[in-house]
């Protein structure tokens, strides 16, 4: 029961992750929110979306939301 449990946690991550991820590099294409690699020390060569931090923490947190029961949280 607990692999079940497990391994829903991670699909719904997963997808939720993906899908957050094309949208925030869509809106980075959109409003022009790139990594410009002007310094000696970047590793890329072409400009880079520099959003895909906020795509994996907030699928990390809707996940977190919908598989966090009230008994977990002290207080």
């Amino acid at each position: 029961m607990m692999i079940l449990i497990s391994l829903s946690i991670f699909f719904t991550a997963f997808c939720l992750s993906c899908f957050t991820l094309h949208k925030t590099i869509y809106v980075a294409h959109k409003n022009h929110l790139f990594d410009h690699p002007s310094e000696v020390r970047k590793i890329h060569r072409h400009k880079t979306p520099n959003l895909g931090g906020i795509a994996i923490f907030s699928a990390f947190i809707i996940t977190a939301a919908i598989f966090t029961t009230t008994n977990v949280i002290p207080g």
